[in-house]
Order: structure tokens, then sequence, then C-alpha cells
């Protein structure tokens, strides 16, 4: 269930129009400064963006265009709202995650049996 954010007077991003936020988006603060609070609604949305937006044979994280990720992060922008002020820490964040959820995702497909398995799965 998304975790509705307390009224505040500090401007919020996120969602395009910070005005319209609709009360279904998750807050984010930053726990530390490298994780996002909550941290597991942002974590699966990530993985989720990857495995729909995925159309070409990037091998890592850093060979994926800037535009592309910038798409990326516009897509798990319409999700989640933060505070101005923690804009830069959110995308450093994204891309930090999103690196590791791409990695992670790699080591699960090339491991024995799961190749078979998702060439079944894309190509019938």
């Amino acid at each position: 269930m998304p975790e509705h954010g307390r009224a505040s007077t500090q401007a919020e991003v996120g969602a395009g129009d910070p005005a319209a936020v609709a009360d279904n988006l998750y807050t984010l603060s930053l726990r530390a400064i490298h994780n996002f609070n909550p941290s597991r609604p942002p974590t699966h949305k990530i993985q989720d963006i990857i495995q729909s937006k995925y159309d070409a044979p990037y091998l890592s994280w850093k060979k994926i265009p800037k535009e592309i990720r910038d798409m990326w992060f516009r897509e798990f922008q319409k999700d989640f709202r933060w505070f101005l002020e923690h804009g830069t820490r959110i995308i450093t964040n994204f891309e930090r995650k999103g690196s590791t959820c791409l990695r992670d995702m790699f080591i699960y497909i090339r491991s024995p049996g799961n190749i078979q398995y998702a060439l079944e799965r894309e190509y019938g």
C-alpha cells in the first residue's frame, strides 16, 4: 500500500506537476545517503522499468545511453515524489539501484537452466 506523504510546505517533485500529485504515489525520503526509504517499491519499480523497456543488447548499466536511462528515470518519477533538495541524491540512488538490478538480472539469466527458460519465455 502506498505511503501517503505528510503535509508540508516544502516543494516536492515527481509525477509531473507537483501540484497535481495523486494520493496513490509513494513519497520517498533518503535513508542514509545510499538508500531509498521505503526501499522495496522503488527497487521493484526500477526492475519493472528495466524489464519492460530493455530493448537493445546493452552489456552493462554504463553502456546504456544516458538518454535511455533518463527516459527510465522519467518512468520512475511517475510513481514517486520527493522533496526538491533530495533530487540529486534520488537520481544518484536511481542510477546505483538500476546498475545493481541490471547486474543481478544478468547473473540470474546466466545461471544454469535459466538461459533456456528465458529464451523459451521470450521467443516461444
